[in-house]
């Protein structure tokens, strides 16, 4: 964590002696709103081993997503009329062209 408040503070550094940053606009402000805000979350994932950005898998205890797998299964596998996928993959050959 030192090491994430001493970039931190060198990064303002930099951004107060680059001239660039001097407008009406807030660009330097921004910056280090934004600089403070990014190491305050890294400190944060740091200490509570919790990413906000992971994707979490959601357990679907009341079947609210059955409805949707259904429909992917249907989606993701061949119909009957179809037949094996090996077969629907050859039948490319018997096409005269």
């Amino acid at each position: 964590m030192e090491k994430i408040e001493a970039r931190k503070d060198r990064m303002i550094a930099a951004l107060w002696s680059n001239s660039n940053y001097d407008d009406d606009k807030g660009t330097r402000r921004e910056a280090i709103e934004d600089i403070e805000e990014k190491c305050e979350e890294a400190i944060t994932i740091i200490l509570t081993g919790i990413n906000p950005y992971e994707e979490v898998e959601v357990e679907d205890d009341y079947g609210f997503f059955a409805a949707g797998e259904r429909g992917l299964k249907r989606t993701l596998s061949p119909r009957q009329d179809e037949g094996t996928v090996a077969e629907v993959i050859n039948y490319s050959d018997y096409i005269d062209q």
